[in-house]
């Protein structure tokens, strides 16, 4: 079985996997600034940047 804090990292993890998307489709658009796209996504500016940056046109 599981512990409680490997289930609650798997949760955090998910998060995390799904404000990425969350962001990179924003992105994609390219109708927001990072700044925009950072807090309507619930990540850093610095992580915002990081995902615009590995986008490719």
């Amino acid at each position: 079985m599981k512990s409680l804090s490997s289930i609650n990292q798997g949760k955090s993890e998910g998060i995390s996997e799904t404000k990425k998307e969350t962001a990179l489709r924003m992105l994609k658009r390219g109708k927001m600034t990072i700044e925009e796209i950072a807090e309507d996504a619930g990540l850093s500016v610095s992580e915002a940047e990081q995902l615009a940056g590995l986008q490719t046109v």
